[in-house]
């Protein structure tokens, strides 16, 4: 069975706001950080830094600019989700895109019901 089709369903699902805080056109209000990289390669070898624990290349990356961290409270715009969790988004009011491997977790929107 060819699972394609489905997997990019929920992937539609999900960007569409299917509790997951998204707000009008796939903007995002952070709950936790998250870093963003230049390009998906550099995404990639970051997560592969930060897995190793090499801390000075992961700051190594932060001051060369290829990479960045979008701080807590943040509001952020979902431009591309890959069916490998891959997601590309920019920060709000900025015209550079970002790639990250890590999940983000948007806030709670005002109001919504907890639980």
């Amino acid at each position: 069975m060819n699972r394609r089709p489905i997997l990019a369903f929920i992937a539609i699902a999900a960007l569409a706001g299917c509790e997951t805080g998204l707000t009008a056109a796939g903007e995002i209000t952070l709950k936790e950080g998250v870093r963003g990289c230049a390009t998906l390669d550099d995404a990639n070898a970051f997560e592969k830094i930060e897995q190793a624990r090499d801390w000075q290349a992961s700051m190594e990356m932060l001051r060369s600019g290829r990479c960045a961290f979008v701080v807590a409270g943040d509001r952020i715009v979902v431009e591309k989700v890959a069916l490998d969790g891959s997601t590309q988004f920019r920060e709000r009011a900025r015209d550079r895109s970002l790639w990250t491997k890590e999940t983000i977790k948007p806030a709670p929107i005002a109001g919504e019901r907890k639980g």
